[in-house]
């Protein structure tokens, strides 16, 4: 596709193109009504914001889960390197004082899986910053997220491959992510073999891993060949359940999991076990780029990007074909 000059996108917005530079800058001097309609000009063209001052305030909201804070641990400590000023807040704990946070940040990385009515709230109380959604789904000006789709059905055909027809899928679904595993996971499945056997078992939030597994195995003597777990950090407790009960993975059973285990801070799991993954690093690397480079426009369209999910296997899926 042939670059679009700059002198061509002033044309068509009705200004100068030092006018143009001045709003790219964010620089004065320029009427909200020219502003508006340069934003508008620019972000037909897929054009960002130049790279911001290193000043500004950035807001992180971040809740109480291993894997969430290490994903914002790691933006934080990214954006600290350009001497921005990162501000820790948990909307879950001190609400109020997060959205006064709010009214004073450039930029709000929510870390937090925000429903829709919070990132509303969090509109309202500024109207001007950039959101910044982490692994929350579709949400706020800029959404960054694994293909959990596509993450469910690499479970799916990994088990479906080695032979497994009857599975067991074991999570919570307190979070949209973790929906979309399961449901694609159950899509796969079924496309694969209509036949087949998928049960699901829900953990509620705030249970024992332990206990949860230990009262599962009393309560089901007859076991699934396979299990998938996709909230990846109640498999970590399996393995250590498992050997309590004599039973041996790949051997009783096999399990996928999703995320490394080694970036929780859960119990270490006794033996590797597949799973399906994405690179946390190039996750905030993401995040760092769009807070950097913001989109133009903050109140039209959420801008999603998705990172390609792989499988890992360590051996803990049986091939069951033979």
């Amino acid at each position: 596709m042939n670059r679009v000059h700059f002198h061509n996108i002033a044309d068509e917005a009705g200004v100068s193109v030092r006018t143009l530079y001045r709003v790219m800058n964010n620089q004065g001097a320029v009427s909200s009504a020219t502003r508006r309609k340069v934003v508008t000009a620019l972000n037909r063209y897929g054009y960002l914001c130049s790279w911001q001052k290193e000043s500004q305030t950035i807001l992180f909201d971040i809740i109480r889960s291993s894997f969430i804070e290490r994903v914002g641990i790691l933006l934080m400590q990214r954006l600290s390197l350009r001497d921005f000023r990162c501000v820790l807040s948990n909307h879950t704990e001190q609400k109020e004082r997060f959205l006064d946070a709010v009214s004073q940040a450039a930029v709000v990385v929510m870390c937090s899986f925000p429903t829709e009515t919070l990132l509303q709230e969090v509109r309202a109380a500024n109207p001007d910053c950039t959101i910044v959604n982490i692994l929350g789904g579709v949400g706020g000006d800029v959404a960054i997220d694994s293909d959990d789709y596509q993450g469910g059905q690499l479970a799916a055909r990994h088990l479906f491959a080695n032979g497994h027809r009857h599975v067991g899928v074991f999570s919570s679904l307190d979070q949209p992510n973790h929906v979309e595993r399961y449901k694609s996971f159950l899509g796969q499945m079924l496309f694969l073999d209509p036949g087949c056997k998928v049960e699901f078992h829900e953990y509620f939030p705030g249970t024992d891993p332990g206990d949860f597994w230990m009262n599962y195995f009393r309560a089901h003597k007859q076991l699934p060949t396979g299990f998938f777990c996709p909230l990846g950090g109640i498999a970590d407790y399996l393995p250590y359940c498992a050997e309590k009960l004599k039973l041996k993975i790949p051997d009783d059973f096999s399990l996928i999991g999703y995320n490394r285990p080694e970036e929780r801070n859960y119990v270490q799991p006794l033996q590797p076990f597949d799973s399906i993954v994405f690179d946390v690093e190039q996750l905030t690397a993401w995040g760092e780029y769009y807070i950097l480079n913001r989109p133009m426009v903050t109140n039209q369209a959420c801008i999603h990007t998705l990172l390609q999910p792989s499988l890992e296997i360590k051996g803990s899926v049986r091939n069951i074909n033979s």
